[in-house]
């Protein structure tokens, strides 16, 4: 079974209505198509997880599950750069979760030039990591803990998945089963981060963070 792209579908119509169009069809609630490929066990067992995944685990933000599961697809991945049908939505999935409009196009340019191992490592990774410092203050108290869960989800992500290749299928289950828990973990995290709180709130927050760092610092080092 082979699915299309809401997506792919727009750009056959006209490409240059991508992104506003997208931004219409697509938002952080909403699930995203990652086609199947015929013959390959370990693309179509990803795929799986990550439509079951999204059934069950339905109120988090589908562009990071995106993201995330169609990454790790790559695993045994014989070619070397995305799909054209994925790279766009890769692009526009990448831009909603840092919110910048310009990084969008800096995205779609990339993974038509880079091999997608050396986008992931090169771009996307370091990206996160300049998303997550920038955003840092205003999550608060529970921006360290979310920091780390979101770190730990990453590196499980990729190394584990790059392991799997290695080990008979049947333990991709408890891959599967540990990769969902720390994604499910690192969404209910980040909601704790974006949290309505007012601005007194928020300078508390960051208050008793640099308090505990102090203190951290000066009795335990």
């Amino acid at each position: 079974m082979e699915n299309e792209s809401i997506i792919s579908q727009i750009m056959n119509k006209n490409k240059n209505q991508y992104f506003t169009l997208s931004s219409l069809l697509h938002d952080s609630k909403k699930a995203i198509a990652i086609p199947y490929v015929k013959g390959n066990i370990w693309h179509n067992s990803v795929v799986h997880e990550y439509n079951k995944f999204n059934e069950t685990v339905p109120n988090c933000n589908r562009h990071v599950n995106f993201l995330l599961y169609c990454g790790i697809t790559f695993a045994n991945s014989e070619q070397r750069f995305l799909a054209e049908n994925l790279a766009y939505q890769y692009s526009y999935s990448a831009a909603r979760y840092e919110l910048n409009s310009f990084s969008k196009k800096m995205h779609s340019y990339l993974l038509r030039k880079l091999p997608f191992v050396v986008y992931i490592c090169c771009i996307a990774y370091p990206c996160n990591i300049l998303v997550q410092l920038q955003n840092g203050i205003y999550y608060g108290f529970f921006a360290i803990p979310y920091f780390c869960v979101h770190t730990m989800t990453l590196h499980y992500a990729f190394i584990g998945s790059t392991l799997c290749q290695y080990v008979p299928e049947f333990y991709w289950d408890y891959f599967f089963r540990g990769l969902g828990y720390l994604l499910e973990t690192n969404h209910e995290m980040y909601a704790l981060c974006n949290r309505d709180r007012s601005i007194m709130e928020i300078l508390f927050e960051i208050f008793a963070i640099c308090a505990c760092g102090y203190f951290s610092s000066k009795y335990l080092l």
